[in-house]
């Protein structure tokens, strides 16, 4: 059997995620998808912060860094800096040099602050400390990289706030991957209050396959309709085969255990949905959420073509996810098929 990436992050989980419902927008260089996984995670995070950032930031020898990360489900982060542009110069202490390097970090789910570390080979590490923007008033979204005493800084453009009179219609978020979907409830228990209809009404909202290394990748994917949100996705390293079909068990009791733990796609992939009263989280009030994880069945990859990538789900058992501020009851069984076609990264 494949062996996958089992991080140490089951107890962040039992937090759940209010990002589906958060305030998001864009501007200007900021981009605030909500990603995975699953990121990770986008639904079913404990940050209204979470989502896709990107950012410039103006380096020395007349380069220019391209900041691109995503917050997902835990609030960790994880992406990339891609440097380019200019010409290297050992006039500084650290060399730029061209090229795109992996970062990674965490994000204070109430505050937004984060810390972002990463390493250009030859060069040395670097940091990326900063606040980004509030989804509630706009404010904030200063960084700063700072690389051997050298500092740069730069910032994310405001988050569209909209205004208080605004009275928009609900609509379905446009697939920006492409691709089709479908999914359907197969038996829930009585006291299971998931709206099946919300589940038909989903569309691609992301799809994006990041490598972090030559033998391990991150695939996170994100669907949704107007209120409910469905992320699927899974982190696999030293697979020396790489991103292939194949049929992944779900695991009924996911335990914490060392790297390479088997595939655990409950740490990835949850539902949420309006379930119940209202709730506040960090100062912000939100609708009354109802959040779902994965506990047994089958994920199938079933062709890779291009950039095209089917993905089945069958018998997937959804149990409500462990947390205060979870409104959803019951557990329902579902099967999917999803169709990703222009996945970003392939």
């Amino acid at each position: 059997m494949n062996r996958f990436f089992f991080s140490r992050i089951a107890p962040l989980l039992l937090l759940a995620s209010l990002s589906a419902f958060s305030l998001v927008g864009c501007g200007g260089d900021d981009n605030n998808d909500n990603d995975l996984p699953g990121s990770g995670i986008g639904t079913g995070t404990t940050s209204v912060f979470a989502g896709r950032k990107t950012s410039t930031v103006a380096l020395s020898g007349g380069r220019t860094g391209t900041l691109d990360f995503t917050v997902d489900n835990a609030s960790r982060c994880t992406g990339t800096l891609t440097v380019s542009g200019g010409t290297a110069t050992t006039r500084q202490a650290f060399s730029f040099m061209a090229g795109t390097y992996s970062i990674s970090g965490t994000v204070d789910p109430v505050t937004g602050a984060f810390n972002l570390t990463g390493t250009i080979p030859g060069s040395g590490g670097f940091t990326i400390a900063g606040t980004l923007p509030s989804p509630t008033t706009g404010a904030g979204g200063a960084y700063t990289l700072m690389a051997n005493g050298e500092t740069y800084s730069s910032n994310f453009s405001p988050v569209a706030i909209p205004s208080p009179t605004a009275t928009p219609t609900p609509v379905a978020t446009p697939s920006s991957s492409g691709g089709a979907a479908t999914f359907t409830v197969i038996s829930k228990s009585a006291d299971c209050n998931v709206t099946e209809s919300k589940l038909t009404n989903l569309v691609i909202d992301s799809a994006k396959l990041s490598v972090a290394s030559s033998n391990t990748y991150i695939f996170s994917t994100a669907l949704k309709s107007s209120d409910t949100s469905f992320s699927l996705g899974w982190v696999r390293q030293n697979d020396a085969d790489g991103f292939t079909p194949e049929t992944q068990t779900i695991s009924a009791n996911p335990a914490v255990g060392p790297f390479g733990d088997d595939f655990q796609t409950s740490i990835y992939t949850a539902i949420s949905m309006p379930a119940g009263i209202g709730v506040t989280f960090g100062g912000v009030s939100l609708p009354g959420a109802g959040f779902w994880t994965p506990r047994g069945g089958n994920i199938v990859i079933e062709s890779i073509v291009g950039k095209t990538v089917v993905v089945r789900g069958e018998n997937v058992r959804f149990i409500p996810t462990p947390a205060p501020t979870n409104n959803g009851t019951g557990e329902f069984t579902a099967n999917f098929r999803i169709t990703y076609s222009n996945v970003d990264g392939l």
